[in-house]
């Protein structure tokens, strides 16, 4: 049975082959009509704060807006759009894959760990949670 770990979104997830890394977000306000994205990196320090989670290379997100997620810069159709009161959950599998949760609902898993076609993005590695906002009104909490 694994284990999860819950951050405050300032430290790296757990990650080692006994344990899955995990958090949410909530969404207070906005989403629908706000860009909202809800994911992960394993270079924190080479990432812009200009650009959104999923965009640049070693990060993956899952977008409130449009219910997308990107890897490394590329769309792919997922789930549904996610908006006020709505909890967005991201985690990693002791494998390296990603998942993301909608209001506690499992959304399917993302294959991106060993022995993939991304290469183990998020195998054997820290990851660290990111969460990019634009909007006037967007409020979220950890």
């Amino acid at each position: 049975m694994s284990s999860l770990c819950y951050v405050d979104g300032t430290s790296s997830l757990i990650f080692d082959q006994q344990a899955l890394g995990y958090y949410e977000v909530k969404i207070i306000n906005g989403g629908y009509y706000d860009q909202i994205a809800i994911g992960l990196t394993s270079s924190p320090e080479d990432y812009p704060l200009s650009e959104f989670v999923g965009y640049q290379e070693k990060s993956i997100s899952y977008h409130a807006d449009n219910g997308n997620y990107y890897i490394e810069g590329s769309s792919f159709s997922y789930g549904c759009r996610a908006g006020s009161g709505d909890t967005i959950g991201c985690g990693v599998t002791k494998q390296g894959d990603v998942f993301f949760t909608l209001n506690g609902k499992l959304l399917p898993l993302i294959q991106c760990g060993a022995n993939t076609p991304s290469e183990g993005l998020f195998y054997q590695t820290k990851v660290y949670p990111m969460v990019s906002v634009r909007g006037k009104l967007c409020q979220i909490s950890f």
